[in-house]
């Protein structure tokens, strides 16, 4: 039969084993839940980082809208070339699809095409033109113009254009006449140009009404107020399409206008100093086109 001693003695040991296990459990455990929580916090961050780059691409998709947004605005608000003291010529090449010099010959286009129908030119401001021509009357006088994008509208054409190192370069367009008949007109840069159309200006022609006397006008003078007058009336003006003679009836210089081969306007200079017109048809029946020298 166990004594009290021996009861004592196995209850000591038990408390040391005891004493001796807990410390090495609850480091254990300690242990455990730290491994725990550091794999917890891997597998957070992990997952935390699979999202970043979620909220890149919005970002990016932001940030490229934005670019795609702004490239629209910058195209959108793009101003039409500065066409400001550029120079050109426009000539006929081609009628119908044949060589312009070729259809004259052939007489199938108007004999006075080319010599009438050349242009030259500069861009006086945004709105304005100054041309002459080669003809002995087309002195310089002024002309209007204005721009959309990259097509220019002049003397009733629409010119597709470019503009490289403040040049105009080199370009073809088709343009009907009142016949039906195509031609191909070609606009070239010009050196020089506003020397070149300028020297065209002969005093008289450009002088006041004042300064000129209108009852003694020359051939020249006569014919370049009449063209003027004409171009300023005429929707879809086109040089080549006119010729002009003159011949004196009754004491008055007359101009007659042909278009096409068919006399259009008869015009004179009356005892007032003002340009008249009247119709072929109706001599008697003169009105008052023009009260000022151009």
């Amino acid at each position: 039969m166990p004594t009290r001693m021996g009861k004592r003695s196995h209850h000591k040991r038990l408390w040391l084993i005891i004493g001796i296990l807990l410390p090495i459990i609850l480091i254990a455990g300690g242990l455990a839940y730290a491994y725990s929580g550091t794999d917890d916090g891997g597998e957070t961050a992990t997952s935390s980082s699979k999202t970043l780059p979620k909220s890149s691409s919005k970002a990016t998709s932001k940030a490229s809208h934005s670019t795609k947004k702004s490239n629209r605005t910058t195209s959108s608000s793009t101003a039409a070339p500065d066409l400001v003291g550029l120079g050109f010529q426009i000539m006929s090449v081609l009628f119908n699809g044949e060589a312009v010099d070729q259809a004259m010959n052939e007489n199938k286009a108007p004999q006075n095409l080319v010599h009438d129908g050349v242009m030259l030119g500069y861009f006086a401001d945004q709105t304005q033109a100054r041309v002459s021509g080669m003809a002995r009357y087309l002195y310089a006088h002024t002309i209007g113009y204005s721009v959309n994008g990259n097509v220019l509208a002049m003397n009733g054409w629409q010119i597709p254009f470019t503009v490289t190192d403040q040049q105009l370069q080199p370009v073809q367009w088709e343009a009907p006449d009142q016949d039906g008949n195509t031609i191909t007109w070609k606009l070239e840069p010009l050196a020089d140009a506003k020397t070149e159309v300028e020297a065209r200006a002969n005093s008289d022609a450009t002088a006041s009404s004042k300064d000129v006397d209108v009852h003694n006008l020359t051939t020249a003078q006569m014919a370049h107020w009449v063209k003027i007058v004409i171009q300023s009336q005429a929707a879809d003006y086109n040089a080549g399409d006119y010729t002009f003679t003159q011949n004196f009836v009754d004491g008055y210089a007359e101009v007659y206008v042909y278009s096409h081969q068919q006399l259009t306007k008869i015009y004179r200079v009356d005892a007032n100093g003002d340009l008249q017109a009247a119709d072929p048809d109706d001599r008697n029946n003169w009105q008052v086109v023009s009260k000022t020298y151009q």
